[in-house]
């Protein structure tokens, strides 16, 4: 179980000690491309305490990016899933996962703090073939198609990016 408040306090006690603090979370239901209620709670949740970025793990399945923008300027960059980046699960999109990447550009001036940017989110998406009797994960551009149902990459990469858009 995700508890809201130890959530919460935790960032607190970590948001001065860090010049960027990422969580990872295991949340979301399985199978699922689109991040759940649950899900957009917490990660809003985890925005308005001052979380800069956001690794989502659970649902075995690619899910978008977002950009959480809170009223003083503060953006939390989220990514709801990461897919399965290893896996012989054989449901519809178990085979596709993602590495992601995230630019972060700070600026200091007399090792004062200038700027703090994270910007640039981004999924690569990745699918595991089965070849020669071993697993291999491998640029979706470069395969062209999920070999379990289809998906190509033209469609994933604009799956995940839809929020962002």
């Amino acid at each position: 179980m995700i508890d809201d408040e130890q959530m919460q306090e935790d960032v607190e006690e970590l948001r001065d000690q860090v010049d960027i603090l990422i969580v990872h979370m295991h949340w979301g239901a399985e199978y699922i491309l689109e991040p759940s209620e649950d899900q957009l709670h917490q990660a809003n949740l985890l925005a308005k305490a001052g979380v800069d970025i956001i690794f989502g793990h659970h649902p075995h399945v690619l899910q978008p990016i977002d950009v959480i923008e809170q009223e003083d300027g503060h953006e939390t960059t989220v990514f709801y899933s990461l897919g399965n980046f290893l896996s012989g699960q054989n449901f519809d999109y178990t085979d596709i996962g993602g590495i992601a990447t995230v630019d972060v550009t700070k600026v200091t001036l007399d090792d004062e703090l200038i700027s703090l940017k994270v910007h640039s989110p981004h999924i690569e998406p990745t699918v595991v073939t089965r070849e020669e009797g071993s697993y291999r994960v491998r640029e979706l551009a470069e395969v062209g198609a999920s070999p379990i149902n289809g998906s190509t990459f033209e469609e994933m990469s604009e799956h995940v990016v839809q929020y962002l858009e």
